[in-house]
Parts: C-alpha cells; structure tokens; sequence
C-alpha cells in the first residue's frame, strides 16, 4: 500500500462526497451543482447529471444498477446508472395527499442504509427515517424516546443532531447511531424504535465500517473514537489534535481507518479493528482487550521541527538544524538523533547548513541572518568539540551559503547583495569581506575543474569569478545560455556533480521553494572557461523538463532526482547517450507535503535522507532496486531499466460528456427502485 497518486478526474467544480460501487467497478463523485458516475477499469466518464441542490449522502444499489443520492432539498433521487438518467424521485417531506409540509427543516445530514431500505434525515432535534421502498414516512427518532410510536417526551434542554449519523452496514442488525449537541452518541434499534445504547462522544462525524461491526467516531479536536457498533463500547482512541478532520473512512476490509486533516491523508490500523469472528469471539482462546486502547500524536507546538540538514563525508552521520535553534548529529544507520552540538538562539530557526569534509568545518545560518562556522571534532562518530571560528550577523534574509574546500572562504548570498568572508582558523574573530549586487536570481556553485574558481548562473547566462577575491573574471560579457526554455525561467538550485565534473541546474516559474513545475538541465564544464561564449545543456537530457521536483544530487556517476509523481530516480552521466531515466523507488505523498521546504539528500553510501516533520527516514539500498520501462524487453538483463514516460505517471481524465463507456450496457433495468429489505452478502 503506497498511495501513489494514479489518477486525476475533473469533476468540473469542488468535490464534496465520493461514493465506490458494490462491485468496485464504479465510483460517483457528487459538487454542489453535479453528480459525475466513472469507470474505475477506464476512468473515463460514463454520464453526468445536474443537481438543483448539493448531495448529503450517496449510495449504490441493485448491483451497481443504481445509484440513490438524498439533496440538500429534502429530495431522494434514484438514478439509472446505465442509461444515466433519473429513474426515480421522492419528497420525504410529503403527506399521504402528496402536499408538503413546509414545516420541516432543511436537513443537515443524511445516511442511507440499502439493507432495510431506509433513508435517516437529521433536521434539528429529530431523525427522520424514511421508507424507500414504500416512498412513506417510516418513523421519526428522538433522542430520549426513540421512535414517536413509542410515545413522546420534554426534556429542559433542546440538544440538536450535529450532523454524526450512520446506519450499520451488518445486514442483521438494524441500529442507526447518532450524535447530538451536548456531546452524547446515541444508538437507535429501528426494529424495535428504541434508544438501544448512550455514551458521550462529542462526535461530528460517524461511519460504519463495511463488516457493521465497527463505529468511528470524529470530534473537531482531532480526536477519533473506535467503538463496537451494538455495545457502543470503546475499543480505541486516536489523539492528534494537530488538524480538524474533514472526512472519515474504513478501507473495504475494515481493518484500516483513513481520516482527512488539512492537505494531509492519514491511515491508521490499531489492532482493535482486528475484530474476530463471531465464533472465534466467545472462544477462551482469543485474547480480548479490557482496556481501550489509545494511539497519541505529539502536538506541533510541542515538537522542535527539522528544518535544514546536510550529509557528512563519511556517510555515517548527517546535521540537522531544528526550529529550536540547535544543530544536532544524526546516525544514518539508525535515523536516531545522537546529540545537540551547536546552539545559536531558542527563539529562532536554523535555515541552513553546509558541511566541509577536509576542513570538518560546519557553518550555520538561523532565520535572523546570524551566520556561525564552528570546526567539529567527531572521534568515534560523536561530537566532542565545536570550536567556534566566525559569528557575524549578515543584517538580511539569507538564501545561500557555500564554502570553498577547506572552508577559508564562505560566500553568503542574497537577493540584495552576495558577502564574500575569508575565514581565520586560528580561532580569531578576525575576517576581512567583498560585497557585489546581482539583482537577478541567481545561485552559486563551485567550479566543477577548478577549485580557484566560482560559478555564479541566472537565468541569463553564467558568470565567472575568483574565490579569493570575489572578482568577476568575465567582465563584461557572460556564457550565454541557450535554449528557449530559459528565457521566461528563474534558477532554483545548482549542484556540482563531483565525479563527472557536470554542473546540474533546475529552473522553475515560480521562486517557490515548493513549485512542482521544475526543469532538470546539466551543463559541461568544458564549456565553462574564460574563453567560452555559450553553452548548451545536453539534449539528451531535455526530456527530464517539467517532470522534476526536486534536485537531490549526485552518487557515483548518478544524478539523482525526485520526480514529480513522487519516484525516485536517477540518470547515469557516464553514459553518452541518454534514452530516459531509471525509476528506483516511490516516495509517500505524506513525506513530500509535511511542510512547505521539501529536504532531501543522499549520502556518500548511496542512503537517500528525507525529513518529516521532526523525524529523518533513512532508504538504505533503495537505488538497488528498478522500476520496470515501457521498453525493458528489449535491454539486456543486466542493463539498467529506464522508463521513458513511468506508466504510472500523473494522468488527466478530459473526457467530454458524450463519451458513454459502460459495462451496464447489457444490463435491465430492475423493476424497483430499491432492492427489497432481503439481506444480500454482495452488498457493500
């Protein structure tokens, strides 16, 4: 289970319900203004239907032959799915005369349960049930009484349904559960019309899982309760109150709960959804737990966050600077943290790091422009000294740092002025600096042959200079870039790749850290040289445009890079000619959107380093492993698989509304419109 993105369908407006088929050969989608049926096998899309209001609850029926949908205007529509048209409707707020009771509330809420054939509408402090099959009022559900045909009661307290409310999907019970204003969640028997079950939940949303055993329950602190659907006893309790949860769902084998919180998709599987069987259940043999069980999330506030890291030489160790001001040491065998070796301020944030493996010097800027180099001495991979050599406060915001080998000097760049320091490593404070203006954006890198010299590039062209003195040695004429592409682009980063001497770039619209709309570019450093005029990146490596999205660097003769359908992936630069990349492993979504600044690395071993969050994930021999191309069977088996266009790649479904690819094509339609109330294995 990955949850690799494979597919993205244009429902036309915002998204507000999804519902899958019985058979999972379909899937509806339901906005404010449309209902749009696809075809899972195709994801092309079948029909679409307009709405006179928005969807509260949408349900299959019949075998997929139908699809029922509950409107915000107290109406039930039925639709044929295979000739996509409405086959049926129903106002529930109707009298046996066919008048409306313009009396009743706009309902909030709605669940439909195909087994019983009932409809519940929550429209204030009552649940309507609606008969489907009878197109009748079936009853109406208090919270104290239960059914009205079990009398009526007053209470001193109006408590209203919230909008929690779910039927059991277990075709031989009939229970309904819902939650009300004062915090109570309430289980109906609507067999019998009774109140079966209370407890205090303080419930917003609820769903059953498909097996009708289990209920989740989600409170707006980001809590989710798990509890026994006819007992209501708790089983788990999941605490991550980091993000208000939106939406709520049981995977078909009900053994994984999925919630929505901010931008972010959370899977959770607790043991306690590992229910039993009926039988296996009153066995001496099954342990049962007495106690609920609990899963808790630390709070953000509570956390230091990664925000910066860099990779020692030795591929042993790596830096990580925290929100809380610290630079701490790192092992990449465990991904554990080992100590905190340099503090700068508790109130600011680290920003950048850059390591130098001859000199062991570590240099460090926070988010207050405060920029610190200590020398590091690390026997027996632990941090025993940080002598500090220079600490110096820039006076603006801070965009790049890089050091020469050796680290004497150490260039400080900006979008207002690029700082040039020549470090003392006696210890001194002393340090002597040269300023220059490049409006421009632009980055730095070192020669990839020369190691007296320094590359600036910008989207124009790429200048020269002399890292001892900062001073430009191609004045006033640049190496012009060529190619239309860059015109219009500004550069986002720029990487040497130490042993084939390339210089890597990627370009991107938008000066957003996070823009996934990147171009991968390589340049050649023999057109790098005083008397260069232009240079051309490779053409065999233009097909990588538009695809990267994020430059992660270089291993051996490999560039590596994050694609943006969230592979791995990498290019041999020891190869002349280049026909596509090689997919080695896919990255969860999760790890690519925990924050707004995407880290990643890969050491000298080959481990790729990602950051979430406040904790670093180690892929140890991940570039071992290849994904399979389109033209893999002609290649040797030794050779490398790359894959010219990964078919797994984001993809977009424009298909037009007359498109109409169906596999109900031969199918009848039933002679009702709703299944009769016979329990049926196949359903859900």
């Amino acid at each position: 289970m990955t949850f690799q993105e494979i597919q993205e369908l244009d429902h036309s407006e915002p998204v507000r319900l999804l519902e899958f088929g019985q058979t999972g050969s379909v899937v509806a989608s339901s906005g404010m203004k449309l209902i749009c049926l696809w075809d899972v096998d195709s994801w092309q899309k079948l029909w679409r239907q307009e709405i006179s209001r928005d969807c509260l609850s949408l349900c299959f029926a019949d075998e997929d032959r139908l699809l029922l949908g509950a409107l915000r205007n107290n109406q039930l529509m039925i639709w044929d799915c295979a000739e996509g048209c409405l086959s049926d409707s129903a106002d529930w707020t109707e009298d046996d005369g066919g008048h409306r009771n313009h009396a009743y509330r706009r309902p909030i809420s709605a669940a439909i349960c195909v087994e019983l054939s009932l409809l519940a509408v929550v429209r204030g402090q009552d649940i309507l049930v609606w008969d489907i099959e009878s197109n009748a009022l079936y009853d109406t559900y208090g919270k104290e009484t239960g059914a009205r045909r079990n009398g009526t009661a007053t209470t001193s307290v109006k408590t209203f349904v919230t909008g929690g409310l779910a039927f059991s999907s277990d075709p031989s019970v009939t229970l309904l559960a819902a939650s009300y204003s004062d915090g109570d969640l309430v289980l109906f028997d609507t067999t019998e019309g009774i109140v079966k079950e209370k407890t205090l939940a303080n419930a917003q949303l609820l769903v059953s899982s498909p097996s009708g055993r289990t209920l989740a329950a989600a409170d707006s602190a980001g809590r989710i309760q798990v509890y026994d659907f006819e007992t209501l006893k708790l089983l788990h309790c999941i605490s991550a109150a980091d993000y208000g949860i939106k939406s709520l769902a049981f995977s078909h084998c009900s053994t994984h709960l999925l919630d929505i919180r901010g931008s972010e998709c959370r899977v959770w599987d607790p043991t306690a959804l590992l229910r039993p069987d009926e039988v296996d259940e009153n066995s001496d043999t099954v342990s049962v737990f007495t106690q609920p069980q609990e899963t808790i999330l630390e709070a953000s506030e509570d956390i230091a966050l990664i925000t910066t890291l860099a990779c020692h030489g030795n591929g042993e160790l790596l830096f990580c600077g925290k929100s809380d001001g610290g630079v701490y040491l790192y092992e990449t065998n465990s991904g554990l943290e080992v100590q905190k070796i340099i503090s700068h301020a508790s109130t600011v944030s680290i920003t950048l790091l850059v390591f130098d493996n001859q000199s062991g010097i570590l240099s460090s800027v926070d988010s207050s422009s405060r920029v610190m180099c200590h020398k590091l001495t690390l026997p027996k991979n632990k941090a025993q000294g940080a002598e500090a050599l220079f600490d110096h406060r820039v006076g603006v915001a801070v965009d790049q740092i890089l050091s020469n080998k050796g680290a004497t000097r150490l260039l400080v760049s900006s979008t207002i002025k690029d700082v040039l320091y020549s470090i003392v490593h006696d210890g001194s404070s002393m340090f002597t600096s040269t300023e220059m203006v490049e409006p421009r954006p632009h980055r730095w890198a070192n020669h990839p042959t020369n190691p007296d010299q320094i590359v600036l590039m910008s989207n124009e062209g790429i200048h020269l200079y002399e890292w001892k003195t900062l001073q430009r040695l191609m004045t006033p004429d640049s190496i012009l870039l060529e190619g239309k592409i860059l015109s219009q682009l500004s550069v986002r980063s720029l990487a040497q790749c130490a042993q084939s001497h390339y210089l890597a770039a990627t370009f991107s619209e938008s000066l957003a850290s996070h823009a996934r709309s990147k171009k991968l570019l390589l340049w050649s450093p023999s057109d790098m040289s005083l008397q260069s005029i232009s240079t051309k990146s490779p053409s065999s490596y233009r097909i990588l445009a538009d695809e990267v999205q994020a430059l992660i660097g270089a291993h051996g003769q490999k560039l590596l890079f994050l694609h943006s359908n969230g592979w791995v992936c990498s290019i041999d630069l020891d190869i002349s000619s280049i026909e596509g990349h090689t997919r080695h492993f896919f990255t969860p979504t999760d790890w690519l959107s925990a924050g707004v600044n995407l880290m990643i690395d890969v050491t000298c071993n080959g481990d790729i380093v990602f950051v979430k969050r406040h904790e670093v994930a180690i892929i140890k021999r991940g570039l071992e492993a290849s994904e399979q191309g389109p033209n893999a069977a002609s290649q040797s088996p030794r050779s490398p698989i790359r894959a010219q266009r990964p078919s797994l790649a984001k993809s977009t479904s424009t298909e037009s509304d007359s498109v109409f690819l169906r596999p109900y094509s031969e199918r009848k339609r039933p002679s009702i419109p709703v299944g009769t109330r016979k329990a049926s294995d196949d359903i859900f």
